[in-house]
């Protein structure tokens, strides 16, 4: 039996997991089972899939389309070898990824998360940027401290997992779009003891428009909340993760709600579901009840104060509307003229 599984979600590869699965099978560790979990694509990828004559790869289809987070959630379900690793499709291996781990893991045998340095490439393959350096050793509390201070980059493609962990802490949560899931999984994992990191960078993770953007604010929101709801748990057992939450709470709370706020600028119509007042309420009592011992006024901050009296003018999301479709014609001829 082989010691890793690298599992593959999609739906509608395209040409992306055909990179992927390529980075995949030329693994210089050659001892590992790929398992693709296939969702009723439609553009001939399962096809496509059933050409590769390759004993490592287990195509696992669905009967039906599934949702992105019930495709995910079939992970728990499927048997997987001792160590696993989950990728994105569109995301790229380096031919040493799973040496990096091999090693990582035969030096340090008790941590329970694993994870190594990558580089951020775009739609066409392109290097954009390398991910925030990460220390050696991290446990779970210094993982939300960087995450609260926006320094972490943290990507459900690259980790490596035992399979008993990851059923032990019950796989991914079924949160909406699964926005968030790998933070409270990541978290959990990191806590069973703690997190290593190669300094190596040794896979691609490519950016395209975020889940968080195509979301809408209702369901962002009631995934968000669900996730500080479980991080506020967790600071009433642990007393570091109580410290990280009272001193860098407030300002991620304040960052996040800004940006839901812009989004709900932009739309063209005011509603009384939907309206910036509802979102600045809803992010105060979630601050009171993850600090009940440290008061904070959402609306003292200028730029909520800002987006509150441009809240009040119905024209202004009109126009907000206009130089954002502005904005976005003048990137085009910029770059066409490139």
């Amino acid at each position: 039996m082989s010691k890793y599984s690298i599992v593959l979600p999609v739906h509608n590869g395209g040409e992306y997991i055909k990179e992927c699965i390529s980075s995949i099978l030329a693994q210089n560790y050659a001892d590992f089972n790929l398992l693709v979990l296939e969702n009723a694509s439609t553009d001939g990828t399962f096809e496509w899939l059933k050409t590769i004559k390759d004993n490592r790869l287990i195509i696992i289809p669905s009967s039906k389309f599934l949702s992105m987070r019930e495709n995910w959630l079939r992970i728990k379900e499927v048997s997987k070898n001792e160590f696993f690793t989950l990728v994105g499709y569109d995301d790229l291996l380096d031919v040493n990824y799973l040496n990096v781990m091999d090693k990582l893991i035969k030096d340090h045998p008790d941590a329970s998360l694993y994870q190594a340095h990558f580089r951020y490439i775009d739609s066409l393959g392109n290097f954009n940027r390398s991910c925030h350096p990460m220390t050696e050793i991290q446990y779970s509390h210094e993982i939300l401290a960087y995450q609260f201070k926006f320094t972490l980059d943290s990507m459900g493609t690259g980790f490596m997992m035992r399979e008993l962990d990851f059923n032990r802490v019950g796989g991914h949560p079924p949160y909406p779009n699964l926005m968030f899931a790998d933070n409270e999984l990541l978290f959990k994992l990191a806590n069973i003891s703690y997190k290593v990191t190669s300094l190596e960078e040794c896979f691609s993770y490519r950016e395209h428009d975020s889940i968080s953007v195509m979301t809408n604010n209702h369901d962002f929101q009631e995934a968000f909340f669900e996730y500080l709801a479980f991080i506020k748990k967790q600071a009433l057992f642990s007393e570091n993760t109580r410290m990280v939450v009272n001193r860098y709470s407030h300002e991620y709370l304040k960052v996040i709600c800004k940006g839901l706020i812009y989004k709900e600028l932009l739309t063209s119509k005011k509603t009384k579901k939907r309206s910036v007042k509802k979102i600045i309420d809803n992010f105060q009592k979630i601050s009171n009840e993850l600090t009940p011992d440290i008061t904070t006024d959402l609306k003292n901050d200028l730029i909520i104060k800002v987006y509150l009296f441009l809240d009040k003018i119905y024209f202004s999301r009109v126009i907000l509307n206009s130089l954002l479709v502005i904005k976005s014609k003048i990137k085009i001829m910029i770059l066409r003229s490139n």
